[in-house]
């Protein structure tokens, strides 16, 4: 069942079967239809999905000029009646769909942000909202019950929780998809950021998992995987630009520091992760500085786990590692392009190392000090967690005195669910 009228179903379908540029007479039956009903999102809605419909039977080249023409009439509509909008969500949806169908991934994942947009002007309860397809497609859901475009998008989630696995295992922590899209994805205050590691991800599932292995050992193929790299750490130093947009750094003579660089945002967060890192801005910059005289070498070391110099890290961590590596890769793809063929011969290594990176400050910034920050006891959303000299004041409720907490949720849904347990130590 559909609000489209017959006589405008019939006339699309003519003028989509026998018409190679734009029919006039379909402009003039979307002006009528919008005019009618441009007040109701539900008809306008089935429209646009109607024309998709039709759309199916027809080479994608076409259906990606005939959806660009189909938004060029709404907005044309738009400009005729100023104080009069039309849902442009489903349009835009179906239009990226498409691009990316047919490989243009940059101008596909440009319009579902667009989608998305529009979907948020809609009269609709927020968690309705969630579950329109655009939002399902930039939060990497593959519910299929309103996101034609699921499958693809289970291709990516599995690139992705692949990604996840391999940080656990080197790592050994806990963090999962559910997490990620919980704790970043869902949080207004990082929607940029969430467009912007999506649509790495994106790339990188495309260059990874789409396109033959015989054509990347090429010069041009190291080129586009430095560019990918460079993506990723710039992704990575933007995301840590957020979280410390409000701290003020300084210099060792107490002098503020009016533009921080990456690696002290780097050393910030290992001194915030309450994990006995010992990784700083000078080590980092030693470790750049070997880089630059060596390229290949120091940073296989770092890949290796096995870069000694007396001015880095005497026993690094496995994260400080890849939090250098991140660093160096970022300095050096930034301003030069060395050894080209050392980036396809270890990109996987490299991804992994700076997704690494980024899965661990999701997790200290977003997953952990979340609990922290806002003093929620109630740890139900976390695993393990062991808030390690970190005095805790609950101002409100029956206990009134300072306590440490050690939640140990080992009936977390990760691990079979039900209610979490935690033991509080009243001092």
């Amino acid at each position: 069942m559909n609000f489209l009228e017959s006589e405008i179903r019939a006339l699309a379908l003519v003028d989509i079967k026998s018409t190679n540029g734009f029919p006039s007479t379909f402009k003039r039956t979307c002006f009528s239809f919008f005019d009618k009903y441009y007040r109701d999102d539900d008809r306008i809605n089935e429209f646009f999905q109607e024309l998709n419909g039709l759309c199916i039977t027809i080479n994608c080249g076409y259906s990606v000029l005939f959806f660009h023409n189909v938004i060029n009439i709404c907005e044309e509509w738009e400009n005729k009646y100023p104080d009069k909008l039309i849902h442009k969500g489903t349009p835009y949806y179906f239009y990226g769909m498409m691009n990316i169908l047919r490989g243009d991934l940059e101008k596909g994942i440009m319009l579902m942000h667009q989608a998305y947009k529009e979907d948020l002007k809609l009269n609709l309860p927020e968690a309705s909202k969630k579950d329109l397809p655009a939002h399902l497609f930039i939060s990497l859901s593959d519910k299929t019950e309103n996101h034609l475009f699921g499958q693809y998008v289970r291709e990516v989630i599995n690139f992705l929780e692949e990604k996840i696995v391999l940080y656990n295992d080197r790592h050994t922590r806990w963090i999962n998809l559910d997490t990620i899209r919980g704790k970043f994805f869902e949080n207004a205050a990082y929607e940029d950021e969430r467009f912007y590691f999506v649509y790495c991800i994106f790339r990188l599932h495309k260059l990874e998992m789409e396109i033959e292995k015989s054509i990347k050992k090429n010069a041009a193929a190291s080129y586009i995987y430095s560019s990918y790299i460079f993506d990723l750490c710039s992704f990575i130093e933007s995301f840590l630009k957020a979280f410390y947009a409000d701290y003020t750094f300084h210099n060792k003579k107490g002098e503020i520091i009016k533009n921080p660089n990456f690696r002290m945002y780097i050393a910030k967060l290992c001194q915030e992760s309450n994990e006995g890192l010992t990784l700083d801005s000078d080590k980092m910059g030693r470790a750049n500085t070997l880089v630059k005289s060596d390229f290949e070498t120091t940073l296989t070391a770092l890949l290796e786990d096995n870069l000694k110099d007396p001015e880095y890290v005497s026993t690094p961590k496995l994260i400080e590692n890849d939090l250098t590596l991140t660093y160096c890769i970022r300095n050096q793809t930034g301003h030069d392009v060395h050894s080209r063929g050392f980036y396809f011969e270890n990109s996987s290594k490299i991804v992994q190392a700076i997704l690494n990176s980024i899965f661990f400050l999701i997790e200290i910034k977003l997953y952990r000090n979340h609990v922290i920050t806002n003093s929620r006891h109630d740890l139900r959303d976390c695993p393990i967690i062991i808030l390690r000299g970190i005095l805790l004041t609950q101002k409100k409720g029956p206990v009134t005195r300072p306590f440490f907490t050690l939640a140990l949720n080992h009936r977390h849904p990760q691990f079979g669910g039900g209610p979490p347990l935690n033991l509080k130590l009243t001092i």
